[in-house]
């Protein structure tokens, strides 16, 4: 899963939901002794080992044409964030600008705690509206000319698109089997981000010294 579903997967606390965006950019010794935020990095962990084995995930891996194969898996993470986009209303209590708002409002306020990478980020994800723009095919394209820039063998994944155009119902239908069994895996630790209505997410600030 990509930013969007692991925010929407994020337990209604700002600890948690910065614990599981910041997987992705920290690199090397873990920053963080919070409690909050390594529960938070926990649930990251634990959300992509079920992803990663769940069989309507390797089935879309497979959609993906061979030349891209190597990326397969995060080429359908974003797929599935713009599918989560696509669908909000079907999961969600609150629309997904609200939600989008929130979450930036978040991270905002606790820049100090975000890594460095992620700071520098933040105006850009903000600005370009990153969450919201999931929902669009540019926004896709965008994200794929991103994670382009960042592959270690310059690898041009901008024509994955055509994959989700081509197989778009199927791509669909391997979302819908899958995201309502990982959230009924994730139900017994409480009610996630994504679920609640807009009035019920946390507009707490978490509190204390140091990196986190």
């Amino acid at each position: 899963m990509n930013y969007l579903a692991h925010l929407f997967l994020s337990a209604n606390d700002p600890g948690d939901l910065i614990g599981n965006l910041a997987v992705d950019f920290v690199k090397g010794r873990c920053p963080y002794t919070r409690p909050a935020i390594l529960a938070g990095m926990a649930r990251h962990h634990r959300i992509d080992n079920f992803t990663d084995a769940h069989p309507a995930f390797r089935a879309s891996r497979r959609r993906i044409d061979p030349p891209r194969h190597r990326y397969a898996g995060v080429v359908v993470d974003l797929f599935y964030d713009h599918l989560l986009a696509v669908s909000w209303p079907r999961y969600a209590g609150q629309t997904l600008d609200e939600f989008s708002a929130w979450v930036y409002g978040q991270l905002q306020a606790h820049q100090e705690l975000l890594p460095p990478r992620l700071q520098r980020s933040l105006p850009r994800m903000i600005g370009d509206h990153w969450l919201g723009n999931y929902a669009r095919a540019e926004g896709i394209a965008r994200a794929l000319h991103s994670l382009s820039r960042r592959s270690r063998r310059a690898t041009d994944l901008t024509p994955a698109l055509a994959d989700l155009t081509t197989h778009y119902d199927a791509f669909a239908a391997d979302f819908h089997a899958f995201f309502p069994a990982l959230l009924a895996e994730l139900a017994p630790a409480g009610p996630l981000c994504g679920q609640l209505p807009a009035h019920a997410l946390t507009h707490a600030r978490l509190g204390g010294d140091g990196p986190g």
